[in-house]
């Protein structure tokens, strides 16, 4: 392998960045292995592999090429066979044999300057933990500071699909944990493991038969004991711990000589609460400076119900408390899930406390209210606070309080706003005050704002009260509508009036649910259209713009698509949007009207950023659309564009019927626009397209032409194709010809995804296309996907597997075949 041909990224500091190289099998692995560890190599002291399907045998591959080292070069490094600290092997698919490796290659003292080790989302299993104890018991890693080992079944005998009821083995674990090998360790993340519940059939059913130890949930005390008296951030979500386990854990905290913790996190319940402020005020957590602590609740059912609640409002609020006694005064950051779901007064409690100066290093807070916050943001003393997150907010009481906070002059460093707000329309007094603080930028250090809305009607008080100063740069602000129903008349206008006011300059990003319904005219998105390419609007900062079709039937009979007229409106002056970059992001289908509109904004140069386009050509406007494409060709700005789809046919549109055969005039109209694409193709001006996806083909010249473009070899970027709803006429095996004919690395060579979907294809038509990558390199095709309702049969899997086993296709991880054929090459 030539070294030469990777992305190396190695920095002046011997960091080796090998993220997203397509790097797979054990000759690479060997190659990279030995160049690392030759005498004259590199010296990487941070290897990153993060994301490369390895396999195990790349892993072994890669520790057995560590391993090679003369007994020279052994005694030049003093034993230590490379000066390799860090070791990124997450979401490889190293899976258990690829763990062995690497516990050989500890086991021979060949990674013994080793400080950090990530093994996040590889299927170790309890087998691989096994040899990950074996192999740190030896002492293989003795300078060892970080360790991840997230969402990598630890405790499961089978693979895949981790939960509690899997059957389970905890023996391996607890020969990990009771290791005296990880005096360094600093970090543990073991988040996602299912670590300290079985249900009783898993028990059963553990791999260490009668052996206790097998059936037996790992103990959470053990990881505050002397066998790591260095440990300082402990990651344990989606590891909720039993009344029992929690009462073990949190004594532990309180011995002598436990390690003293300046980072948690933690899932769990009432109980959870409650330790964890006996913790807190028995001092026992004096250098905490992040908490994120996920609630999962209880509520019970009849009488039950109300004793939980008193207690779990009791716990919340001594939670709070205790947080702010001046015991984690080095708590900057605390992010506490569900907390408020038990009660808001444990906000008010946290609040007074802040308001005491219990926490007076805190930056970052992200919370979960139910209301009544009009006294718990007003006078924090914020000159720390930098950013500030409020999930689920309900009623505009709340809102209230969020903005005397922010009006109060105390925020100084606050930099992040986030709040997901639900309120109704007769709910605006908080609302408009919100948006009133927000224009009067009270906030002078704020930067970026999100308002996740969940209410339309709302909204519009939100505008009012921002119309009377300015939101602009260099706050950047983020819109989320979400709201169910429509988005209604009244709220279109007061949205309208505030940006064609030049009020809402700083918007970046803005997301739209359906127009109308009712309330709202087809032509209120024509109106908000004009009002972003208001000459006064000034959206210098209009980064996106998502937005969901809806149909209407309005007077006299006539269909309205929302999404037309709101592109309709925009595309009108000659206003420039330097930063836009997506136009209709998500949207279910794009109409030849949209399609027109936006071609016509591109040729102008009035959108010189943007990235996607989405287009259709059909029906009586193809004509047009065609001719403003053709002119889009031609502008410089089209050379921005990395994501291209095109439908020649509409097929999703609920305003035309399905797709159909074209004839005459239509037929001649079509065939022009995929010359015309084509010819684009092949000229260069789409050469940094990332991904594109053509649709409705309805005969071999048209397929013949599109392919001649993209065979022209000046696609050197793409990376994604999709192809669908394309038929080939009477010869179907032609057509598949031609395609395979340009589905090889000398056409495509950076081609790592195909997807056709809603095409007639079978056996004979891929056994085409793998024998054209027989004869012609094909292109490092990661996965493959036939997406239709008749399945392949097993001779198209075996052909697959063939050509993957023959190492033509070494980079393929899986391939969808049709419907519930799905092949998991590795």
């Amino acid at each position: 392998m030539d070294l030469e041909n990777l992305n190396l990224n190695l920095d002046l500091e011997g960091n080796l960045n090998l993220e997203g190289n397509l790097l797979r099998g054990p000759s690479v692995m060997e190659a990279l292995g030995k160049a690392l560890s030759s005498e004259g190599g590199p010296r990487v002291r941070t290897l990153n592999l993060r994301g490369n399907a390895l396999e195990p045998s790349g892993v072994q591959a890669l520790m057995e090429a560590f391993s090679s080292l003369t007994q020279q070069q052994q005694q030049q490094e003093e034993e230590q066979a490379l000066p390799l600290e860090s070791l990124d092997l997450s979401r490889t698919k190293a899976r258990v044999g690829g763990v062995k490796a690497l516990a050989e290659a500890m086991k021979a003292k060949k990674l013994t300057s080793l400080r950090t080790l990530d093994l996040h989302g590889n299927d170790v299993r309890s087998e691989g933990t096994r040899h990950l104890a074996s192999a740190v018991n030896a002492g293989g890693v003795p300078n060892l500071r970080v360790l991840v080992l997230r969402e990598t079944g630890l405790t499961h005998v089978n693979g895949g699909g981790y939960s509690v009821r899997g059957e389970r083995d905890f023996s391996p674990l607890s020969e990990l944990l009771s290791t005296t090998s990880l005096p360094e360790l600093e970090e543990f993340d073991l988040s996602s493991n299912y670590l300290f519940r079985v249900t009783q059939q898993a028990a059963e059913g553990a791999g260490g038969g009668a052996d206790p130890a097998s059936r037996t949930p790992v103990s959470p005390d053990v990881f505050l004991s002397k066998r790591f008296p260095k440990l300082r951030k402990l990651l344990l979500d989606g590891n909720c711990m039993s009344d029992g386990q929690l009462e073990l854990f949190f004594g532990e905290l309180g011995r002598d000589g436990a390690p003293s913790l300046e980072e948690l996190v933690l899932f769990g319940t009432t109980e959870t609460a409650e330790r964890f402020s006996n913790a807190i005020t028995s001092s026992h957590l004096p250098q905490l400076r992040r908490l994120q602590m996920r609630m999962d609740i209880p509520v019970g059912r009849g009488q039950s119900r109300e004793l939980l609640r008193t207690r779990n409002q009791a716990s919340a609020i001594n939670l709070a408390r205790s947080l702010t006694s001046g015991n984690t005064r080095h708590l900057q950051s605390l992010d506490l899930q569900g907390l408020s779901f038990v009660s808001d007064g444990s906000l008010l409690a946290l609040a007074e406390g802040i308001r005491g100066g219990g926490l007076s290093l805190l930056e970052n807070l992200v919370f979960d209210p139910l209301g009544g916050l009009e006294d718990t943001l007003d006078d924090i003393p914020g000159d720390f606070l930098h950013r500030i997150g409020v999930r689920r907010e309900e009623g505009d009481e709340g809102l209230g309080g969020i903005a005397a906070g922010l009006g109060a002059g105390g925020l100084e460093f606050l930099c992040d706003l986030s709040l997901s707000v639900k309120c109704g329309e007769e709910e605006s007094e908080g609302c408009i005050a919100l948006g009133e603080v927000l224009g009067a930028g009270r906030v002078k250090s704020l930067r970026n704002v999100k308002l996740d809305w969940h209410s339309h009607q709302s909204f519009g008080a939100v505008c009012e009260g921002v119309s009377r100063g300015s939101l602009a740069a260099p706050v950047l602000l983020d819109v989320v509508l979400r709201g169910e129903g429509p988005l209604t008349q009244k709220t279109v206008t007061a949205f309208s009036e505030v940006i064609r006011g030049g009020k809402l300059s700083g918007l970046r990003r803005i997301r739209l649910m359906p127009f109308g319904g009712e309330e709202c005219s087809g032509g209120a998105g024509e109106v908000l259209g004009e009002a972003f390419s208001h000459a006064e609007a000034r959206m210098d900062s209009l980064e996106e713009v998502s937005m969901r079709h809806s149909i209407q039937l309005q007077n006299g009979g006539l269909l309205i698509d929302t999404g037309d007229v709101f592109v309709k409106g925009l595309s009108r002056g000659s206003v420039r949007f330097p930063s836009l970059q997506r136009l209709f992001k998500n949207a279910p289908y794009v109409s030849v009207l949209s399609s027109t509109y936006l071609s016509e904004m591109v040729a102008a140069g009035r959108v010189p950023s943007l990235r996607e386009m989405d287009l259709e050509f059909s029906g009586s406007r193809c004509q047009a659309a065609v001719s403003a494409f053709g002119l889009a060709l031609s502008s410089p700005s089209i050379s921005s564009l990395r994501s291209l789809t095109i439908s020649f046919r509409r097929d999703r549109d609920p305003l035309f019927p399905p797709a159909r055969e074209p004839q005459g005039e239509e037929k001649s109209v079509a065939m022009d626009a995929v010359r015309m694409f084509s010819e684009a193709l092949s000229g260069g001006s789409l050469r940094h397209l990332e991904h594109a996806s053509f649709g409705g083909l309805t005969d071999l010249d048209e397929v013949r032409i599109l392919c001649e473009g993209l065979g022209s070899g000046k696609l050197q970027s793409l990376n994604s194709l999709w192809l669908g709803n394309i038929t080939f006429g009477a010869d179907e095996a032609a057509g598949w010809r031609v395609l395979s004919e340009v589905l090889v690395a000398e056409k495509v060579p950076c081609l790592q995804t195909v997807r056709f979907f809603s095409m007639s294809i079978n056996d004979n038509h891929f056994l085409t296309l793998t024998e054209a990558w027989g004869t012609h390199q094909p292109p490092p095709l990661t996965n493959l996907r036939f997406v239709q309702t008749t399945p392949l049969s097993t001779n198209a899997v075996e052909a697959l597997r063939t050509m993957y086993k023959s190492g033509r296709m070494p980079h393929l991880l899986s391939a969808e075949l049709g419907h519930n054929v799905r092949v998991e090459i590795i």
